[in-house]
């Protein structure tokens, strides 16, 4: 049961790290108040559609590969086929601490504990939503990346 839970932990934590960064770029209303008030940009508490229509133009723009003013699937494709790359190689260099292209248990037990306890800013063995929110993946990221370098 121990393992179970320590494995579903993991992989938690493991979709954390991997949900920070979206690879569409469609138009999209936001759900979360921080996304909300991005687009709002007279910040009345109310989007606009002269707010939501240059954030939407400015998403497709980024699909735009040839700069024709037209997205094609192909372009989407190409878009999305970096995105992904980048996103792989962020991967990588976080999880992959020995660099040779594979990440262990071991290495993922590593970032997990790192992760965790940088979080856990009371030190009481627990994270709390308030940590969990508080949590800087950023600077936790340099921090871990340049501990790993040593």
């Amino acid at each position: 049961m121990i393992a179970m839970n320590k494995t579903i932990g993991m992989a938690a934590a493991f979709t954390v790290l991997i949900s920070g960064t979206a690879l569409a770029n469609e138009p999209f209303l936001p759900k979360k108040e921080r996304g909300f008030n991005r687009i709002d940009a007279n910040s009345n508490g109310k989007i606009e559609l002269a707010e939501l229509s240059p954030v939407a133009t400015k998403r497709l723009a980024r699909l735009d590969v040839n700069g024709d003013k037209e997205v094609t699937a192909d372009e989407i494709n190409i878009t999305l086929t970096n995105a992904i790359a980048k996103r792989r190689e962020r991967m990588l260099q976080l999880m992959d601490q020995d660099k040779n292209g594979k990440v262990t248990q071991v290495e993922l037990d590593k970032l997990v504990e790192s992760m965790f306890n940088s979080a856990d800013s009371d030190d009481d063995g627990a994270l709390t939503i308030a940590e969990t929110q508080a949590f800087k993946r950023g600077l936790w990221r340099k921090e871990f990346l340049g501990k790993s370098a040593n």
